[in-house]
């Protein structure tokens, strides 16, 4: 909740900013926003980030799933070894 308050806070601050600017100040803080952009898209180590995120999600996936499946297998075991009374 108190990150979504801030998000919200954030666009009305900023459209209240962004709406008392001149024209010729829009376009220079258009202008700086698209150059910061465009750097971030540039930068090696976000593009080597984003390239392998799919890999780690289904490593780590995988991985879950192994641990729950085996987590499952000695539960079971445990139950039907018990004695029954």
């Amino acid at each position: 909740m108190k990150f979504s308050l801030g998000i919200i806070i954030g666009a009305v601050l900023g459209g209240y900013i962004i709406n008392s600017l001149s024209d010729e100040q829009r376009d220079t803080v258009a202008r700086k926003a698209s150059d910061t952009v465009d750097k971030v898209k540039g930068n090696t180590v976000v593009s080597s980030v984003s390239d392998n995120v799919g890999d780690v999600t289904e490593a780590a996936s995988q991985r879950v799933a192994g641990v729950v499946d085996a987590a499952g297998g000695k539960v079971a075991d445990a139950i039907s070894t018990e004695p029954t009374t």
